[in-house]
């Protein structure tokens, strides 16, 4: 299941999907979002500046907030070192 997780965030959930397949699946959806050129509704290009992705297995004792707060977090950190 995908879905937005705020403006510039998307969340995928893979259950019972181990990190090394979840990696490889991300990787090909990565792929495939930075080949992709949006357009508004004026048909006029939007860019972005990249594509960055973090996966994550969920720890006994987390919750979906709990596993939502590790995820945006290592997002955060992810995208001030690329900043």
């Amino acid at each position: 299941m995908a879905c937005r997780y705020a403006s510039d965030r998307f969340i995928v959930l893979l259950p019972d999907t181990d990190l090394v397949e979840a990696h490889a699946v991300i990787e090909q959806v990565a792929q495939m979002v930075a080949s992709h050129t949006p357009y508004d509704n004026h048909n006029s290009a939007l860019g972005f500046e990249g594509v960055q992705w973090q996966c994550m297995a969920g720890r006994k004792d987390d919750d979906h907030n709990t596993l939502l707060q590790r995820l945006s977090q290592s997002l955060n950190e992810l995208k001030a070192v690329a900043a």
